[in-house]
């Protein structure tokens, strides 16, 4: 069993729900196989505590990094690395993808598939601010007259109540009642919309920007998901996925999240084939 000596984590609840999915025995400092780092809180963006946090242990360390903060770092080699967001071509090989740990706050229902129609209908909740290239994602979509859009566009994240009932409901509404989300990056070379939109059972349209997508050794995700390659692109991928079973398409999603992505089993995952193993 893997010998885990877990940092006190204070308030840094991240770690504590990561780290109940993860199979282990707590252990002493002296006799684990990793310290658990629980320097880093949530949302962290400061390049100077992060860097700093890594070269700090001398014996094998996991470090989980939840934020928008992608550049790359120096990781040394007894260090592990778990980020939500990082550039593909500057990742480190002890740089590993963590899948967004979330609240299901709102997402306790799963929606009944949604049953093709004419027209393929893309959704989206949010702000077009937080990325450049978000603007020019929706706007590709709009020049579309053959591709029916459902946006809800907010003035600031989360419409400025990150925690208003009302504001969760309309995000997780938009979700159910489209076929595809815009899943473009934010303030972080990632998406949590890309998660929360998979476990809803519905299509996650992406386009590259040097992303990290969650196990790409062994999930196709040109597959499953409406990938781009840049946002010319968007139209006519969506158009191409179109022409599939849309009904199998969500049941694939939903598949792939359950096996994959549940905070669970992307911990068993990593516990087998990255932890132990090492």
């Amino acid at each position: 069993m893997l010998k885990l000596y877990i940092e006190p984590c204070g308030e840094n609840i991240w770690i504590e729900r990561i780290i109940k999915h993860i199979p282990h025995i707590t252990s002493t400092i002296e006799d684990c196989n990793y310290i658990v780092s629980s320097k880093i809180p949530y949302g962290c963006i400061n390049s100077q505590l992060i860097q700093e946090t890594l070269l700090s242990y001398t014996k094998k360390a996991i470090v989980f990094l939840l934020s928008d903060y992608n550049e790359p770092f120096d990781v040394p080699n007894n260090v592990l690395l778990f980020r939500a967001g990082m550039y593909k071509s500057k990742k480190k090989p002890n740089e590993y993808l963590i899948p967004y740990i979330w609240s299901e706050e709102g997402l306790d229902s799963l929606p009944p598939l949604i049953k093709r129609t004419h027209q393929p209908l893309v959704g989206f909740c949010g702000t077009r601010t937080s990325h450049p290239c978000r603007m020019g994602h929706l706007n590709r979509i709009n020049m579309a007259p053959d591709i029916r859009k459902k946006f809800i566009i907010r003035s600031d994240h989360w419409a400025g109540k990150p925690h208003d009932k009302q504001v969760i409901a309309d995000f997780v509404k938009n979700i159910k009642e489209t076929y595809f989300t815009v899943c473009s990056r934010g303030a972080g070379n990632w998406s949590d919309r890309f998660y929360k939109v998979m476990f809803l059972g519905r299509i996650p349209i992406v386009v590259d920007t040097d992303i990290v997508l969650p196990f790409e050794d062994r999930i196709n995700w040109r597959d499953i998901i409406v990938y781009c390659d840049s946002e010319n692109d968007i139209a006519n991928n969506i158009r191409n996925f179109w022409k599939k079973d849309i009904v199998q398409a969500q049941i694939k999603i939903k598949e792939i999240y359950d096996t994959y992505l549940k905070p669970e089993k992307w911990c068993k995952i990593i516990t087998d084939e990255i932890l132990i193993p090492t």
